[in-house]
């Protein structure tokens, strides 16, 4: 129990470091504790870990380490996975992990976005909903890649199957009937 206080302690503390931009000590925090572990087997150690990685890598996007963050989430994802390995029964609340599993896929996805690396971003933005295949912001975001890309067909694909989650969102029928008229003018011009 002790342990288990003291890593939710140094999580908050790290978290509060990060907060007032005192990175270098953030970063020793954290380091600290998954350097201690580097392979952490039990189910609250790894989440733990997930914890920590993530953290790590919002303190490298903080500070404009791009290539290190997208480490750190790699190394959060692969956590993860362990977890969704484990039985439902040993993890407790199998969803929420999910949820957690495809974030953190969104979140590289969104990385790899930014750096411009579209079909890498593709990839994680699928990954992303094939572990939460209801994940509407992750199939949003990858139909404007899609478009971004040029990819018509694809874009309209996932806005159908967004709206046949559902049916008044938004966003995606504003993309799909965007699509149509462009569709119908290019045909003419």
């Amino acid at each position: 129990m002790k342990t288990g206080k003291q890593n939710v302690m140094r999580l908050r503390y790290a978290e509060e470091l990060l907060r007032i931009k005192n990175y270098e000590k953030c970063e020793r925090i954290l380091m600290e504790v998954v350097d201690s572990r580097t392979d952490p087997t039990d189910i609250e150690t790894l989440r733990e870990h997930v914890s920590y990685w993530m953290l790590l890598s919002k303190l490298h996007l903080e500070t404009g380490n791009s290539d290190e963050a997208a480490k750190d989430l790699l190394k959060a994802k692969q956590l993860q996975s362990k977890m969704l390995a484990r039985s439902p029964n040993e993890v407790g609340n199998p969803s929420g992990e999910k949820k957690l599993a495809s974030s953190i896929c969104c979140k590289l996805a969104e990385l790899y976005r930014t750096k411009r690396e579209y079909l890498r971003a593709i990839d994680f933005y699928k990954e992303a909903i094939e572990i939460d295949n209801k994940d509407i912001r992750s199939m949003l975001a990858l139909a404007h890649l899609y478009y971004t890309m040029g990819k018509i067909q694809q874009c309209n694909q996932q806005c159908q199957a967004i709206l046949n989650i559902d049916r008044n969102n938004n966003e995606a029928t504003l993309v799909t009937h965007f699509l149509k008229v462009f569709t119908l003018t290019s045909i003419y011009f």
